[in-house]
């Protein structure tokens, strides 16, 4: 609060675990900030991250940030635009679940901010602006196709140019264990997840451990829970076919059957085949409505079910117990595999 009121550019690093407050200080700052009648830009690297904040974005959906991102690139931001006048108003900038987006991310928003606030001196880090970001190392760093744990490790936060000029601040006290009736049993519960993360359970371990879980941890594998809902059932099929405009004149891809590309299973794309009932909890693979709280991670339960589109009803997020519908979607993967 203080860099900001005196227009001091920093970076700040919030680093805790779930139940520490984190939601509750980045309400706080932006309350506190826009009340003076400040511009507080709160964004978060995944979409539902985003609806736990105010007014809240994803950050590449925010700024522009190209997909994928590489060295060297910067935001699909102009001079002159809104929201390039948006940024040099801004006072501070809040970025939720940062270890969730690879440094390039960063480091282009900085270059883009160079540019618009027509500054020259590289050495101040996003060129005056208060920027916070937030995140539990110990949770899903940014996603590397294909690649080991070294280069998941440099595409961190803190292996960015950026992180030399970066504050560390700690969050240490769970405050969901407060008004808990269980509390020594939840406490226990957390402190073992702490040291689970931190590699504390078995020391000394570089990395690598066989951890024993208890009995009432482990989730029971139904076959098909689906079956234990007493409702008909109706049976949804995908129509799969290949995208030529990436195909290259290759005539390999013209001897692709239907057929084929029904068995294919793979973690971009949803099964050929799903069977829904009234009361089935079903998850989101895409951001649809993010003003409805519609992003990718959002769960709802289906309440009918008509041959081309769904009705189901919110379960997660701000805009828990409203109706939405859903209509048969066009989903390709992000990048060729």
């Amino acid at each position: 609060m203080q860099d900001v009121n005196h227009q001091e550019g920093h970076m700040f690093f919030l680093y805790d675990y779930g139940g520490t407050g984190k939601t509750h200080m980045w309400r706080t700052l932006t309350y506190a900030l826009r009340y003076q009648k400040h511009i507080v830009l709160t964004v978060a690297s995944s979409g539902i991250a985003s609806l736990l904040l105010p007014r809240g974005r994803t950050a590449h959906s925010k700024f522009k940030i190209p997909i994928p991102t590489f060295d060297n690139y910067v935001c699909n931001i102009h001079q002159g635009t809104e929201l390039a006048e948006l940024l040099k108003q801004t006072k501070l900038i809040i970025w939720d679940e940062a270890l969730m987006s690879h440094n390039f991310c960063f480091e282009a928003l900085d270059k883009s901010l160079c540019d618009i606030m027509g500054t020259t001196n590289g050495s101040i880090l996003f060129r005056g602006k208060v920027v916070v970001f937030g995140g539990d190392f110990r949770q899903i760093l940014s996603v590397v196709p294909r690649g080991c744990r070294s280069d998941i490790v440099h595409a961190t936060i803190n292996a960015s140019y950026l992180w030399h000029q970066c504050t560390t601040l700690t969050l240490t006290k769970n405050m969901r264990l407060q008004n808990h009736d269980n509390e020594s049993d939840i406490k226990q519960f957390s402190e073992w997840i702490l040291k689970m993360g931190n590699g504390k359970l078995f020391e000394p371990n570089d990395g690598c451990a066989e951890i024993d879980i208890s009995d009432e941890l482990l989730i029971v594998d139904y076959d098909n829970p689906i079956e234990a809902i007493v409702c008909d059932e109706k049976e949804y099929l995908s129509s799969d076919e290949v995208d030529m405009s990436d195909a290259n004149d290759n005539e390999a891809f013209n001897i692709l059957t239907p057929e084929f590309l029904n068995s294919l299973s793979t973690s971009c794309l949803p099964n050929y085949k799903i069977k829904l009932k009234v009361g089935t909890p079903i998850m989101l693979l895409r951001n649809l409505d993010q003003s409805e709280g519609l992003c990718n991670g959002t769960r709802l339960v289906v309440t009918k079910m008509a041959n081309h589109v769904l009705e189901a009803k919110i379960m997660s997020g701000k805009n828990i117990g409203n109706i939405t519908y859903i209509p048969r979607l066009s989903m390709s993967p992000s990048q060729s595999s």
